[in-house]
Formats: structure tokens, C-alpha cells, sequence
């Protein structure tokens, strides 16, 4: 399985070379080879170069080249040489860093061997490329690991052109910081994964018994084993399919016709259908999702302290009660939301909930912090805040209307969407000081990128640190392949010698 995606080209302001040059050699490179690039006068470069999630969008490439297979992408870094670039049982297999979670489950499910399944993560368009690269959390977790812990070896093209296999032996200080120490090194194109073998729905069950965090700080996670499924492929379809219906339910039904039925097999049939078809309608809509998504505002923690907690739940109730049926009663008559309680008081009944992202323990915490790139290793779950705009904020094009309506317990009021999304962020600051001012040694996930961090460095990566700039200098010291929140260079000191 080898399944492309878009390399994003930014060029650099080195004297000799200029993002002119770097597009003249670059269109000689397309006439070369079937190579398709899309450039920012393109009609088609403000959907090729976009951030999945618009909140995090930060980079704007000189070029988009579309990647089919590891020549392409030697192609554009020799031409780019001097400019920057960004990409993104023993049973194993070779993947395509393009290739989506739904397509490597389905891919599995149809032309793997009985009982094999990967470890996935739970959003079915996120590509497995840049899921390896931050770490990798799934459902499995606690029995096989990381997503990254399944990775045996990976095809990069480093910043000099070449092509190298990086595995526990060779380059290993590169495969280790692609172990979670995110992207930045290099072009990963190709990775060499263990399949996990699950068999019997018994072994499912197994699988998700494991770790023993099933009860955390006296709260029962909701982490149940599929045993009424007959294949892990199926009981992941499943879940995709209730994780759009809840995410994209109206943009499901305008594109499908209908949400996903769960316990229609024709409905199984077309999902799969779908989900092997890259940039089918299992990305579309959950693509047009992210324009309305807020922030994923996650933590990852330990067991709570009594002050967490009780920070928390003074998260929740603010603002209270009172203050918002204050804030209505003041507002008798209106039919437009204008003071900013108000927003604050909507913006906590659309999405007041703080939910455990994902169980980790088991096999995730059994390996050391420093033995790869990501060091969150003794942490419970990813603690989230992840509100969303309404249905209707945004216009076709996916940008906020200047005022939307919204009904609310039968009552239909008019609101501005700029002003609702920055109660949603006023909420989320107050979310993360209630947790980082009660929990020492937390740290944040790079897979969910917080454009909020000032220490982001420590946070994603905590003491890896120092030693992720050590590998970014021995790999990229041009930093070729950088972007906001990748590994920096480590400061060089110099010393000036005394005038003679």
C-alpha cells in the first residue's frame, strides 16, 4: 500500500536563490515527471495548502507538490536544496505516509490476513503519516502502545536528497525522534508497521482489559471491548461512523442524504466503499468539520488531585447559574445576543464538557519516557475541552458570517459568530489555567497542536528536548524542513577571542 498526499514547498530567503528560481526549477521538474504542483496564483492553492484544522493554520507554502511516490519527493528537495520544506505475530507492512486511518483499516480489513488489525487512531481522515510522527494514540493503546511503537522502520528523504531506511540500527537517532518528536527531519514517505494480531473476539477483549485503568481516580472510563463484532476492521468502521454522525451529522445528511446507520449493512458496505477511495466523502465531510471546530485544548495528565478537580467543576460552573439568568432576564425582549455574558453564558451551554480523550497506561507507560521521542509516557489520558462553533456559523466557503441565528430551548436569537468563537477561546484560556495551576509536570500532545503554549517546547516534548535539537542539527542544519512548532536548531555559543 503506498498512498501519496500533498508535500507542502515553502522557500527560504537565502541571498543566491529566490522563490522565483525555486519556481522555475520546479515547473522544469514538473515538465520532467508527472509531477503536479499548484502554485499561489492557482485557483486550486487556497484548498491545497489549507490546514486541516483552519485554527492552526500558520504556514503559507510557495508551492504545493503533490507526492505520488518517493521519487517525487527526492525531485522537489534536490531542486529546493537551498529553500525549506515541510511535508508531512511479526506480521509487517509497508504504508504510504499519505495514506488516511480509514483507508489503512479498510485496507486491512479487506486484503489482510484474517484477525490482523493496526493500530489506528480514531478520526478516519487523519493521515497515518503525521499520526506516527506525534506519537499515535488508539484505541488499543494500552495493550500494543503507541501508535509510533508499531513503526519498525521508516523510508526518509533527507534534507541533502538522498533516500535512507531509518530502523532501530540505522539512523537511530532519527528513528528515535520520529517517535513521537513530530516532523522537521526529514520527508517520511513510506513506513514499515507490525500488524497486531487480535484473532478471537476473546483476544478484543483482552486487548482493552489490559492496562487496568479502566476505573481512574474513582471514574469508570467508557472503554468497552467490541465482542459483538466479528473483526476489529468492523468494530472500527463502527466507530468512525458514530464519531461522524455526532461530528458531522448535517453535513452528512447533505452530502449523503442520510447519517450513518449503524446497523444497516449496506451502510457498512458503502462506508468501506468510501473509505477506500482517498478524498472520498469519509475526509469531505470531516474536512468541512474542522472549519468549525474551535480548538482541540487537551492536556495530558496524571490522576487529579482534590484541586484539579475542584478547579474543574469551577470551570464548569462559571459562569453560574445566577449570573446567566441575570444576563436572560436582562435581555427580555431582545432578539440579539449584544453583551459579552451573554456570549459567555451560550458558549457554556453549546459545550461545557471536559472529556478523557484516550486511555493510555499499559504498554504506553511501560516504556521508558527518554527510550523515544515522546515523553508522556506515565500519563492517564489526554484531558480535553473541545468546543465547536454551531451549525450555520459559516458561510459555503467557510468563513464566518457576520451574524447567524440559533435556536436554544425553543427560543430563536441572533447572534455574531466572531463574538460566540471568542467566548469559545475566553472558555478554553480558563479551562487551561484551571488544570496547569493545579497539575505540576503536565505536558500537552503535538498531534493536538495548542497555538496557545508559550513554553510549547517543553510541553510537547518535555527533557526530550535538548537531545530532538541535537538530531535536527545533525539531519536538517539548513532547516530545510521546518515550520511553526517543529524542533528548532539548538543555540550555538560562541566565544569572541580577546583583540590582540
Amino acid at each position: 500500500m503506498s498512498i501519496g498526499g500533498p508535500l507542502a514547498v515553502a522557500a527560504a530567503d537565502f541571498p543566491v536563490y529566490s522563490a522565483s528560481n525555486f519556481k522555475s526549477c520546479m515547473m522544469d521538474a514538473a515538465k520532467a515527471s508527472p509531477l503536479t504542483v499548484v502554485w499561489p496564483v492557482d485557483a486550486e492553492y487556497e484548498q491545497a495548502a489549507m490546514c486541516p484544522n483552519v485554527r492552526n493554520q500558520v504556514a503559507h507554502p510557495t508551492a504545493v507538490v503533490y507526492a505520488k511516490a518517493t521519487a517525487d519527493v527526492v525531485n522537489t528537495v534536490q531542486v529546493n536544496l537551498s529553500s525549506n520544506a515541510s511535508a508531512s505475530g511479526n506480521l509487517t507492512a509497508w504504508t504510504g505516509a499519505g495514506i488516511t486511518n480509514a483507508l489503512l483499516v479498510a485496507e486491512l480489513y479487506t486484503k489482510g490476513p484474517a484477525g490482523v488489525a493496526s493500530l489506528s487512531g480514531s478520526c478516519p481522515s487523519v493521515g497515518t503519516g503525521g499520526y506516527y510522527l506525534g506519537g499515535g494514540m488508539g484505541i488499543l493503546s494500552p495493550k500494543y502502545g503507541l501508535g509510533c511503537d508499531q513503526v519498525v522502520a521508516l523510508e526518509v528523504v533527507l534534507a541533502n536528497g538522498t533516500v535512507v531506511t531509518v530502523d532501530a540500527e540505522h539512523h537511530s537517532d532519527l528513528f528515535w525522534a520520529a517517535c513521537g518528536g513530530g516532523p522537521g527531519f526529514g520527508i517520511v514517505t513510506r513506513y514499515k508497521v507490525k500488524g497486531i494480531f487480535l484473532g478471537s473476539k476473546d483476544a478484543g477483549t483482552e486487548a482493552f482489559l489490559a492496562s487496568g485503568l479502566l476505573e481512574v481516580g474513582g471514574v469508570v472510563l467508557d472503554q468497552l471491548p467490541p465482542v459483538e463484532y466479528p473483526s476489529f476492521g468492523i468494530f472500527m468502521f463502527d466507530e468512525y461512523m458514530r464519531l461522524m454522525n455526532d461530528w458531522n451529522g448535517k453535513l452528512l445528511e447533505q452530502e449523503l442524504g442520510h447519517i450513518w446507520d449503524r446497523s444497516n449493512p449496506e451502510h457498512y458496505a458503502k462506508f468501506l466503499q468510501l473509505a477506500l477511495q482517498p478524498g472520498s466523502l469519509v475526509s469531505s465531510a470531516e474536512h468541512k468539520f474542522w472549519r468549525w471546530f474551535v480548538m482541540n485544548a487537551c492536556y495530558m495528565v496524571p490522576e487529579l488531585s482534590p484541586a484539579a478537580l475542584k478547579a474543574l467543576m469551577d470551570f464548569q460552573s462559571s459562569p453560574t447559574i445566577d449570573e446567566c439568568a441575570a444576563a436572560v432576564a436582562a435581555g427580555a425582549g431582545k432578539s440579539e445576543l449584544t453583551e459579552p455574558i451573554e456570549y459567555l453564558c451560550l458558549a457554556k451551554e453549546l459545550s461545557n464538557s471536559i472529556n478523557w480523550n484516550h486511555l493510555l497506561g499499559g504498554a504506553v507507560s511501560a516504556v521508558p519516557s527518554d527510550a523515544t521521542a515522546y515523553p508522556h509516557r506515565k500519563m492517564i489520558s489526554p484531558l480535553c475541552h473541545e468546543p465547536s462553533m454551531p451549525y450555520g456559523s459559516y458561510d459555503s466557503n467557510g468563513e464566518l458570517l457576520p451574524s447567524a441565528n440559533f435556536t436554544l430551548y425553543g427560543v430563536t436569537m441572533t447572534y455574531k459568530p466572531a463574538l460566540l468563537l471568542e467566548a469559545f477561546i475566553a472558555r478554553i484560556k480558563q479551562f487551561q489555567r484551571a488544570l496547569v495551576t493545579t497539575t505540576p509536570n503536565i505536558g500537552t500532545y503535538y498531534n493536538y497542536i495548542l497555538p496557545s503554549l508559550e513554553d510549547w517546547q517543553h510541553s510537547y516534548w518535555g527533557a526530550n528536548y535538548p537531545r530532538l535539537q541535537r538530531v535536527k542539527a545533525a539531519y536538517d542544519p539548513r532547516d530545510m524542513f521546518t515550520k511553526p512548532y517543529t524542533v528548532e536548531q539548538p543555540v550555538r555559543n560562541f566565544t569572541c577571542l580577546p583583540s590582540q
